[in-house]
């Protein structure tokens, strides 16, 4: 099967296949010398279905009793790592989710395979996104943090 069948087969209503946003945060410098995050927003099609307890098991046990989502799609989502790498942000069915674990599979199948729990306001994400056509929802604008 090649690269492009997989992806109309993940991508697929009948086989589960929704459209969804996502969101990569990018630090830069503003004029004034100060450090910024700014969420780059991308649309994406794949599989999501709740998380089940094999995958829940991977996770740290905070975040074991959120709401969790399995997602596989094309898109390459990360689940961020390092002070300067902050994770994706997945906005689906009117919430946001955080990437917590992202393996890609682009050799085998050209997918990747993430893990996402729902964020809390804590986490210093977005809240939840009013459901458009995009199976997420419009960019979130705040003061400018949004491109």
């Amino acid at each position: 099967m090649t690269h492009e069948a997989f992806a109309a087969l993940l991508a697929d209503p009948d086989m589960g296949g929704c459209a969804f946003t996502y969101g990569r945060l990018v630090e830069s410098v503003d004029a004034k010398g100060r450090a910024r995050l700014e969420e780059e927003i991308f649309s994406a099609r794949g599989n999501i279905q709740p998380a089940p307890g094999r995958e829940r098991e991977l996770l740290p046990e905070e975040d074991r009793v959120r709401d969790c989502i399995l997602i596989f799609t094309t898109a390459p989502l990360g689940a961020g790592g390092g002070a300067s790498v902050k994770a994706d942000r997945v906005y689906y069915a009117g919430g946001a989710y955080r990437v917590r674990r992202a393996e890609p599979w682009r050799e085998h199948g050209g997918f990747t395979k993430a893990l996402a729990v729902l964020a809390k306001d804590a986490d210093g994400l977005c809240p939840a996104r009013t459901q458009g056509d995009t199976g997420g929802a419009a960019p979130h604008e705040e003061e400018g943090n949004v491109r």
